[in-house]
C-alpha cells in the first residue's frame, strides 16, 4: 500500500515524502531517546554540582579538624556528662555562691528564680542579694562570672549602704548553665 503511494508519486513528491518520513522519524526520535537523555543529563550535572558544593563545605571543616578537636578538649570541661536532678543542681549551685560570698565575709541571700531549658543546655537563675565593702561586692561578681561553674551575672544593681562611706547592696541575677555533651558527640559520630 506505501509502495503503491510512494511509487504514484513524482520525483519531487517522492524527495518530499521521503523528507517528511525523517522528519518525523527525527521528531520521534528526539521526544523519546534524545529529550528524556538530556534531561536526565541535565539533572545529574544539577546533582553533581550540588554535591560538589557540599565536599567543598565538609572539606572547610576538616581542614579545621585540629582547631575543633582543640577547642572541644577546651571546652569539653564544661559538658555535662551525667544527668542530676533538678533539685541537685539548684542545691550545688546555691552552695557554691554561698561558699564564694563567705570565703569573701560577704552577707548574702540566694534564693532560686527559673529554669530556661533548650535541646543542648539549661539554664539556671537566681537571684543573690548581698551586702559588703564596695571592693570586696565588686570581687565578689567577679568571682561569680569567672569561675569554672559557668556562672554568669546577667543583671545587677548596686546601692550605698546608708550611714556608711564604703558599704554596699547589690541585687542581682546569676545564671548557671548546664551544657550537654550529647548533640556534640551525636554529631561526631555521623
Amino acid at each position: 500500500m506505501i509502495q503503491k503511494f510512494v511509487a504514484g508519486l513524482s520525483d519531487t513528491g517522492r524527495i518530499i515524502f521521503y523528507c517528511a518520513v525523517l522528519a518525523v522519524l527525527v521528531a520521534l526520535f528526539d521526544l523519546l531517546f534524545l529529550r528524556p537523555a538530556l534531561n536526565k543529563v541535565t539533572e545529574v550535572e544539577r546533582e553533581i554540582r550540588f554535591q560538589n558544593v557540599k565536599i567543598e563545605g565538609d572539606l572547610k571543616i576538616l581542614e579545621r579538624e585540629d582547631r575543633i578537636v582543640k577547642e572541644y578538649d577546651l571546652y569539653s570541661k564544661f559538658f555535662t556528662k551525667e544527668t542530676k536532678k533538678e533539685d541537685d543542681v539548684i542545691s550545688g549551685i546555691l552552695s557554691s555562691i554561698e561558699s564564694l560570698s563567705r570565703r569573701l565575709s560577704m552577707d548574702a541571700k540566694i534564693i532560686y528564680s527559673e529554669t530556661i531549658k533548650d535541646e543542648n543546655y539549661t539554664q539556671y537563675i537566681v537571684n543573690v542579694d548581698a551586702s559588703g565593702d564596695f571592693t570586696k561586692v565588686v570581687k565578689f561578681i567577679y568571682e561569680i562570672n569567672s569561675s569554672d561553674d559557668l556562672f554568669k551575672v546577667v543583671e545587677y544593681n548596686l546601692t550605698p549602704k546608708r550611714g556608711t562611706e564604703s558599704e554596699v547592696t547589690v541585687a542581682m541575677k546569676v545564671a548557671k548553665m548546664v551544657v550537654y555533651d550529647e548533640p556534640i558527640a551525636m554529631a561526631s559520630q555521623e
